[in-house]
């Protein structure tokens, strides 16, 4: 994995809420050690967008990201809804799938993990 600099990250927000893009293995791998981040947070293939309530504190405090690499952040800003909401809802990283998934779980992203099923809204 490539290191990410923190200090190039983009935050984004709408008329309503806002995030930070994260590469997705950072956070793929801060949860893997134990981070929690909610389903209001959405992802790509490449990245994570923690959305700014509670998951960007909790990453923030996780990675112990200093208030002088805050400050570096770009911000896009967009009138109406952004284009983020449409991306799928964050699912959770729970280690590795060595063989199918257990009961009461799926597969993840790339289907290299196993993950709790998830309940819509």
């Amino acid at each position: 994995m490539t290191k990410t600099n923190y200090a190039k990250l983009r935050s984004f927000s709408d008329s309503g809420h806002g995030w930070l893009r994260v590469p997705l293995e950072d956070v793929r791998l801060a949860c893997l050690q134990g981070l929690e981040i909610s389903r209001f947070s959405y992802m790509t293939k490449k990245y994570a967008y923690l959305e700014e309530d509670c998951d960007l504190s909790a990453w923030i405090n996780f990675r112990q990201i200093p208030d002088e690499v805050k400050k570096q952040w770009k911000h896009s800003w967009v009138n109406g809804e952004s284009h983020i909401r449409r991306y799928e809802r964050f699912k959770a990283f729970c280690g590795k799938a060595s063989g199918p998934c257990p009961q009461g779980t799926e597969p993840g992203p790339n289907h290299l993990e196993c993950c709790p099923l998830h309940t819509p809204f």
